[in-house]
Parts: C-alpha cells; structure tokens; sequence
C-alpha cells in the first residue's frame, strides 16, 4: 500500500489491503475484520456486496481510496482500465476494475505498467479506456507500447487534463479508523427483536416501575468530560481540506466554456456557487454538473451548483493547546500571506474547561491558488471552519474566511 499527494496536499490510499469477508455471523465477521487490521492496518472501509458479502479495505494510513474515487468518477463502469501519465511521465497511475470491483490501482514505472497491462490482455471483455496524457498504450502496433485489442474496447477516450486533480473529496470512499468504520457500516445492528425479548423487557420496566423507591429518584450520579464539547468540536473536518475542496470546485467551475462563478457561500455543513453564463449552453452545463456529482438548480443569479461540506472528521483530538498561542502563530503565518489589516480577531469566549476566539481573515483580489495557500496554513492546527464567502471578478476572489481556535 501506498500514498499519492496530489497538489492540493489531499492524500489517495493506492494498493490497500482487500479481503472478502462474508457475514455468517456479525460478531464473527467484527472479530475477522479487527484481526486482519493487525496485519493489513487499521484504517479500514467496507463495501457491501451481494449474498450478505463484504468487500473490506485495509490500510496503515488514512486517505480516500484513489481506485474507488476513480471508478466512482466514470460512473461506475463494469470494466475500466484507467491510467494517467504524472507530471514527470516517468511514473503512471494504472486502475483496472473487473466485475465492478478494483482490481489494481497503483503508481508504476513504465515497465511495471507493460508488464500489469500484459496480465489482462486475455481477459475477453470490453472495457472503458480512459488515456491521459503521454499513455504508452495504444490500438496499433508499436515496440514501445502496449497494443489493446480492439475486441476488449467498449469505449475509448484520450485526455490531456488531469483527471485525478479534479476528483471531488467524498466521505464515502475515505477509510475511517476501525471502530469508526464498522460503526459506519452498522454490522449487526438488528432492529427486530423476538417476542420473547420485547415481552420480557416489558416486564423487568414495569417491575421497576413497581418497586421503585421515590427516594432513589433524588440519587443522580452523572459523570461528565469537561472536555466534551471541545473535543466534539475538533473532531470535524480538517479546515485546510474544507476550503481546499471548495477552491478544486471552483477551479474546475472557472475551467468549464461560457460561464462564469459570481459568488460562493459555505457554512460548515453546505454551500453553493452562483454561475451565470456568457454563453455557454444551459444543457451543457446541466450534463457537466451530473458527471461531477454536483446538483443544480436556478435562481434569479442564473444557476446555483450546490456542494454539500461532506468530509472525513478529524481524529479525537489528545491534547488541548493555549488558545492565544494558537491565535499567535496563526497570525505570523497568514500576515506573510496577506500582509496589512486583513484578520479582524474577536474576544475571548470561555466555555468552562476551553474557550474559542473567532478571527475572520479578510481578503481581496486574490486567485483561488492563493486561498489554497491560505488553507495550508491551519494543516493540523485546533481550529474549525466557520463560513466563507466571496465575490469572483475575473477570476479573482474579494471576501471573507471565519474560523474558530479552541483551547485553554
């Protein structure tokens, strides 16, 4: 297994760990699954198949799955063979799914690539072909090249643009930590009880009701983390991956012919772009959007692409740090960003055990690149997304950022 950092800074999981596992029993499937993650790694997502069937990934480090992620952006293909080349062309990106499962996805030489292209070249089924960039892989003979049959090709298509670069953050397809992933998926989470039992619960409530003693009702013991809301707090998503996936978004918005971005609004829950054309057909854009898994719809700015904020949470956080030291090196890392009285910094809340100080970082004529630098600086710092809007002017960004710092 392994990690490719793709240049917003976002992590992809290559070559993971899978196993079938099958549900006999879930108790049984939940003790397999903990076991293998002492081998495999404890980062983990489950699939369900068909005939009470569990696809389980493993890996050693958090991520989103860059096969899956892949497969998910060309709608699910039965059979794909996906590659792109990398910036330095030495090295290529191969995923092959077969019967709708990720057969292999990792990053190889050109050699590595020949010799997994070879492994399927008996394989009689027709794939989707997606070529990116300077693919040694073509329909023709060459020594050089890897020739596809014509007979395994059910669609063909060659692009120059980076595919993985505007692959969109999806909760889905991120592995979670253990617990976390098989709560997710609820195994074993049985509804339906059997007569018996309800009818047995019934009478252990009533016979407390009988036999309760008034008095016991004025006994309450409650025992209470003091951090609590702090650490519920900073378990939401990392706030440098937030407005990073606003700013691929709207990026990949910017690239699209004969329309423009306006204006964006995000909470910490949703948000959304105004779009308005110059142009640019409205049927074009409706099918655009569909292919990114963005929804759309009119309002009286033109078009609205609406992004839910759907992203891995944060880890539960083990220390608490001084909230004013964290404010401190905030500062010096964002003035050298964007020099002048551009952070406006509110008084201290106290909340018990933590407190929270709010600072808006205010910015004009800037590029999206410079919001993503931006977004580098709180990389695992205690601080939350609060909002973010903006105006767009040729491609340029006026507005605003809220954030949050917790500690003590």
């Amino acid at each position: 297994m392994s990690i490719y950092t793709r240049s917003d800074k976002f992590n992809f999981i290559l070559q993971p760990y899978r196993e079938i596992l099958k549900l006999k029993n879930p108790n049984l499937l939940k003790k397999e699954i903990r076991l293998l993650a002492k081998n495999n790694g404890a980062y983990i997502r489950l699939f369900k198949l068909s005939g009470q069937r569990y696809e389980v990934v493993f890996s050693r480090d958090p991520g989103q799955l860059l096969g899956e992620s892949i497969w998910h952006y060309f709608h699910k293909p039965n059979y794909l063979i996906f590659c792109e080349a990398l910036p330095n062309e030495k090295h290529f990106i191969l995923v092959i799914v077969i019967d709708n499962r990720v057969l292999l996805d990792a990053k190889l030489t050109k050699a590595q690539l020949l010799e997994e292209l070879q492994s399927i070249s008996e394989i009689e089924k027709e794939f989707m072909v997606q070529l990116i960039g300077n693919v040694p892989i073509a329909l023709n003979k060459d020594a050089n090249q890897f020739q596809l049959k014509s007979s395994q090709i059910a669609k063909l298509s060659r692009l120059q643009d980076s595919v993985i670069e505007r692959l969109l953050v999806d909760e889905k397809l991120q592995l979670l930590p253990l617990e976390q992933a098989i709560k997710w998926e609820k195994i074993g989470d049985f509804r339906k009880l059997s007569a018996f039992i309800v009818f047995f619960l019934l009478v252990l409530i009533g016979a407390g009701y009988y036999f309760w003693d008034e008095d016991d009702a004025n006994i309450k013991v409650q025992i209470v983390d003091p951090y609590q809301l702090y650490k519920k707090n900073l378990m939401t998503p990392a706030p440098n991956l937030e407005i990073n996936n606003i700013m691929n978004v709207l990026i990949k918005l910017n690239t699209l012919p004969g329309w423009t971005v306006t204006k964006l609004n995000f909470t910490r829950t949703n948000g959304f772009y105004n779009v308005r054309s110059v142009g640019g057909k409205v049927n074009y854009f409706y099918e655009w959007a569909r292919a990114n898994h963005l929804t759309t719809k009119f309002n009286t700015n033109g078009l609205q692409v609406n992004l839910p904020m759907k992203l891995m949470p944060r880890p539960l956080p083990d220390k608490i740090y001084d909230a004013e030291h964290t404010v401190t090196i905030l500062v010096d890392k964002l003035m050298s960003i964007l020099p002048g009285k551009a952070l406006q910094i509110s008084t201290i809340k106290r909340q018990n055990h933590f407190q929270e100080i709010n600072i808006k970082i205010i910015f004009n004529e800037i590029s999206p690149d410079v919001v993503k630098l931006i977004a580098l600086q709180l990389q695992d710092m205690p601080v939350t997304f609060e909002s973010m809007t903006a105006a767009q002017k040729n491609g340029m960004l006026a507005g605003s950022i809220s954030l949050k710092v917790l500690g003590k």
